[in-house]
């Protein structure tokens, strides 16, 4: 990692980030939204469905990534806990997955 010579600041203009952000010295600006879609098997026709399910396997992206949290919320307000899901780094390998 380069250092700073003395006196110097850094500054960030813009960045892309997903999830809401609140911190007082940034001003964030919606700039798009984007609809997540849950993939399953017909027979699942809303999330409920999902909780009846004893051995859920989910297939994400690694730890960290915001759909994954986005998704593990959304499993935990219906009472479901995935302890091993599928991890992977590239959309391509999820969509060969499924």
């Amino acid at each position: 990692m380069r250092k700073l010579p003395p006196g110097a600041t850094c500054r960030v203009e813009g960045a892309f980030v997903a999830g809401p952000v609140s911190h007082p010295d940034l001003d964030p600006e919606l700039v798009f939204r984007e609809e997540l879609v849950l993939v399953t098997s017909p027979a699942i026709r809303a999330m409920q469905d999902l909780a009846g399910i004893a051995d859920l396997k989910t297939i994400v992206f690694q730890i960290g990534c915001s759909y994954r949290q986005r998704l593990a919320s959304l499993l935990t307000d219906i009472g479901i806990v995935t302890s091993k899901p599928l991890e992977f780094c590239s959309l391509d390998t999820i969509i060969s997955c499924v």
